[in-house]
Order: C-alpha cells, then sequence, then structure tokens
C-alpha cells in the first residue's frame, strides 16, 4: 500500500515536471525567437544519458533521475541541448549530431559552456551540483587556492591573497585578449528560493557587476520542491571571474546579518534594510579605492572584456531590457553606521551553496 502510494506521487510530481518542461520549452523559443514545431516531452529512465532527442518520433526525453537529483537550471540546459539538435535538424536540414552546426545552434540558444559539450552521460562527473564541467583550468585553481588562503586568520594575508586572486584573473583576461584566445563564458546561478529578491540583493549583484568583471542578472526559476516560480541571480562571465564573483557574493551575504546583530545591540538600530546598504556602500567605496592604476592598453583590453560578457548575458537573453531601480533609505542613522561597517569589512571565507539529501537541490551552506 505505501508503495504504491508513493509511486502515485512520483507520477504526479513528473506530471508537475513535463508541464513545466513544456512551459520552459515554449519560453526558450519566445526568447530566442524560434519558430519550431511543437514536439512531445517526456521523462523516462534513461540507463545512460540525461537526454535525448528522436527526430522520427519527434520527441525530446529527459531523465527522471536528472530532474529528481539536479537543480531545475541544470535541467533547462539539458533541455537546450536536445532542442539544439532539434533546430539543426528541422530548422537547418542538417543530420550532423555535434558538428560546427550544432554549436550554431547551442550559442544560438545562449547554452552554458558545460552543456554544449558533444557528450553529457549519467557517468560524467562534471555535471555537479552547479552544472559546471571538468577539467578545471590551472588559472581557476590557482584562483580558488588563494580563495582558501583568503580564509586566513591573519587579516592582512586573508586580504593579500584576495587581492592576488583578482590580479591573477584580471592579468589572465588581459593576456587572454591580447591573444586572442577564445573566450568561454560560464553560468552561475544564486538561489534563495524566495519569490521576490530584497533591495540589498541588486546592490550586492551591482557590486559584483562594477568590481568583478562579471554580468549579473535576476530571473525566475521553477522550484521542484515547491512547485512554483522563484527569484533567482544568474552571474555570468569567464570562469576566472565567475568563481571570484561567486565566492564574494556568499561572503558579503554571510556578514550582512552577522553585523546587523552586532551593531543594532550596541547602538539601538532598527531598520535592517537600511543597515544592509550602508554596509553594501561602504564597502564598494572601499574597493573603488584600492583599486589598481592599469595601464591604457590594459584599460582597453579589459573593456573589450566586459563587451564580450554583455554580449554573452544578452545571447542568453536576447529579449533582455534593464531597469533601474532605486533603494529607499528609510533610517540614515542606521545607513550611516552601515556605511562605516562597509569601509573596515574585509574580504575573508565566506559561504557556498551545496547539496542536500532533500533530492539534491542548492540550499546555502558554510565552507
Amino acid at each position: 500500500m505505501e508503495r504504491t502510494t508513493q509511486q502515485k506521487t512520483g507520477q504526479a510530481s513528473h506530471k508537475v515536471f513535463v508541464q513545466q518542461l513544456y512551459r520552459d520549452y515554449q519560453e526558450i523559443c519566445y526568447q530566442h525567437r524560434l519558430t519550431l514545431p511543437a514536439v512531445v516531452i517526456q521523462l523516462r529512465p534513461l540507463a545512460s544519458k540525461w537526454g535525448e532527442w528522436n527526430s522520427a518520433t519527434r520527441c525530446i526525453s529527459l531523465s527522471e533521475k536528472l530532474v529528481e537529483a539536479h537543480p531545475w537550471h541544470v535541467v533547462v540546459e539539458i533541455l537546450k541541448h536536445e532542442m539544439a539538435h532539434q533546430v539543426v535538424q528541422e530548422l537547418w536540414g542538417h543530420e550532423e549530431n555535434h558538428g560546427p552546426y550544432f554549436q550554431l545552434a547551442c550559442e544560438r540558444l545562449g547554452m552554458a559552456a558545460w552543456a554544449r559539450k558533444a557528450s553529457i552521460t549519467q557517468m560524467d562527473s562534471g555535471l555537479d551540483a552547479i552544472g559546471e564541467s571538468n577539467p578545471i583550468s590551472p588559472v581557476v585553481r590557482r584562483i580558488q587556492k588563494l580563495l582558501q588562503l583568503s580564509a586566513s586568520s591573519n587579516s592582512h594575508e586573508a586580504a593579500a591573497a584576495l587581492q592576488k586572486a583578482k590580479e591573477l584573473s584580471q592579468s589572465y583576461q588581459v593576456e587572454a585578449q591580447a591573444t586572442s584566445v577564445h573566450t568561454e563564458f560560464h553560468v552561475r546561478i544564486i538561489n534563495h528560493r524566495r519569490r521576490r529578491m530584497e533591495s540589498f540583493h541588486t546592490r550586492l549583484a551591482a557590486i559584483l557587476v562594477e568590481h568583478f568583471h562579471v554580468e549579473t542578472i535576476f530571473v525566475s526559476i521553477f522550484d521542484p520542491l515547491s512547485s512554483s516560480s522563484v527569484k533567482a541571480m544568474e552571474i555570468v562571465g569567464t570562469a576566472h571571474h565567475v568563481e571570484i564573483a561567486e565566492y564574494v557574493y556568499w561572503f558579503l551575504f554571510q556578514q550582512l546579518p552577522s553585523l546587523w546583530l552586532q551593531e543594532a545591540s550596541q547602538s539601538q538600530l532598527r531598520h535592517r534594510m537600511s543597515f544592509y546598504l550602508g554596509v553594501l556602500q561602504g564597502f564598494s567605496e572601499k574597493l573603488r579605492k584600492e583599486q589598481k592604476i592599469s595601464t591604457i592598453k590594459e584599460q582597453s583590453l579589459l573593456v573589450i572584456s566586459q563587451e564580450q560578457t554583455q554580449r554573452a548575458l544578452a545571447c542568453r537573453f536576447p529579449r533582455l531590457r534593464t531597469q533601474k531601480t532605486r533603494s529607499t533609505i528609510s533610517d540614515a542613522a542606521a545607513y550611516r553606521h552601515g556605511c562605516k561597517k562597509g569601509s573596515d569589512l574585509q574580504l575573508r571565507a565566506g559561504i557556498q551553496k551545496k547539496s542536500t539529501a532533500c533530492g539534491g537541490f542548492l540550499t546555502e551552506g558554510k565552507r
């Protein structure tokens, strides 16, 4: 009896997932201005693949294990992978599997770098909780080690390690531009499983864009745990820039409530959001003062890199429209206290997401 109930529950969940996949399929077509013939989308217990496109039956099949064990943004990238095969065959009239036309289709669909691989099987260790792929480049590995050093109890050593990571990331990007090396863009998702984002999330995203050479966007994404839509933030950039930007995000996200508890009890402050915005403003001003002056050539190459990152974001979201937002400061005293705390803040060990036992969906966890 219990097993029958579990089977019915699983079937009901799969029905909801399939309905969402149809909605995602239509949204992808709309975003990228594609007119594709309607297809059948289904979930199946695939033995080795995460998904497949069958041109004979005109069916996209995704693995049941995929939707049960990975975040939804990973599911959507696999859906795009199979749609790319459909575009090549039905829109462009070619029969190739993963050749140049397939890569063009991936570009047209604005897919994440890891999802453009010729083969993504269930044995592929590169498909992890955030959908990034192996192998890790030596530069990214070096940056990761420096970020670990930034957890040092010695504040000067920690700050020096993070500054070195930023310099390494920037110099690598300048070198890549100077030598015309192909730039591969990566995507990270920050998902708090909330239906709305608070104003400090927007300010935090702006800090990443201004100081850490990435682009950010807030998107609606399906949450399988609640079967509803939630807001999430995408970070788009090169692998090394994304690595640092995500680290900084989780560090600041952890520091804000900690600083608030300390300051509110000491200074009798009442408006948490004004304090948060002050901290982020003070921290951003601190970064501006610490920024090293680059040569004209380096500045030019970094501008080119920024333009490429913006184009990568536009490729993912062709119908993207920018909208300016203004944060209201309700408590000037709390804001001033926050600015002071932010200007004194030293980047140290942050927190990052980790998968949990509840279906592999991501929540926040400590490093």
